[in-house]
């Protein structure tokens, strides 16, 4: 009887150490999930980021080309 008991005790710890791990596997998943949602979003800000300065400074540079060949460039011209 005693070794039943001790069974059951010892079957019980283990399904709890296993509830314990698998739920903290399922956060370390969750927290790798959003951790690459972040850095996904990171990256995406970077590109637009950068992608709008690159059109942006092509914009001034073809209008300081063009208000070069008129005048000399003043920030009112651009």
């Amino acid at each position: 009887m005693t070794s039943l008991i001790r069974f059951r005790a010892l079957s019980s710890a283990i399904l709890a150490s296993d509830v314990v791990t698998a739920d903290a596997l399922d956060s370390n998943v969750s927290l790798a999930r959003e951790s690459a949602a972040a850095l996904n979003s990171r990256i995406a800000c970077r590109y637009l980021t950068e992608r709008t300065l690159a059109t942006s400074s092509r914009w001034w540079l073809s209008c300081a080309i063009s208000v070069s060949f008129r005048h000399a460039i003043t920030p009112s011209d651009c």
